[in-house]
């Protein structure tokens, strides 16, 4: 199993939603934003018939940090994945890259800012972002499909965490490729205490 398939599900996914808690209908109105976000969660990678799933743990920080941790058959770290908002760092049995400017999109299922804004459920900064909500009549207000022109979004099984409302289960499908990103959340904490230094990559890359 290529890790860097695994690490491509987990781009999609950078986000963090769960804990259990009980099912309840989308906010009315917006939450107060997160500040940070840490969370398991179970990536699965649809691709020419062939499937791939892994756990990962996902840590998103306010404006726009990420971090996300792969995990192998054994519990080891198989990948790692820092956003730190300008540089993508990627690291896996391919090797190590690190990406800057335009090249973060180019390595990611999505284009970072709305990456981030997904993983954390906020459906109106994404409306503005990345377009037309395709959920028009407007009646369901517990899922969110938008429209990109690399492919689609869905954001759905919403939840009540400690007062905000997360998607615990995110769908992301590329057009260029075909491949289809699940993302499904599990134990999740809100508003950790997340050191800068989380969003710092090795020391491997000159």
């Amino acid at each position: 199993m290529r890790t860097s398939a695994i690490i491509a599900v987990a781009l999609a996914a950078l986000s963090i939603y769960g804990c259990g808690l009980q099912k309840t209908v989308a906010p009315a109105s917006k939450p107060l934003p997160l500040r940070s976000l840490r969370s398991a969660a179970v990536i699965t990678l649809k691709n020419n018939g062939a499937e791939i799933s892994g756990r990962a743990s996902v840590i998103v920080k306010s404006p726009d940090f990420l971090r996300i941790e792969v995990y192998g058959p054994l519990g080891g770290i198989a990948a790692l994945f820092i956003y730190d908002g300008v540089s993508l760092y990627i690291h896996s049995d391919d090797g190590a890259a690190l990406y800057n400017g335009h090249n973060v999109d180019t390595a990611l299922p999505l284009p970072a800012q709305i990456l981030v804004l997904a993983l954390t459920g906020d459906t109106l900064r994404l409306k503005d972002l990345a377009g037309v909500d395709l959920n028009t009549s407007g009646m369901d207000v517990t899922k969110h499909e938008f429209g990109l022109q690399t492919g689609s979004v869905r954001l759905f099984d919403f939840r009540d965490v400690d007062g905000f409302f997360v998607p615990f289960s995110i769908v992301i499908r590329e057009i260029k490729t075909g491949r289809v990103i699940t993302i499904e959340h599990s134990r999740v904490e809100i508003n950790p205490d997340v050191p800068p230094s989380a969003f710092e990559p090795p020391n491997l890359i000159p």
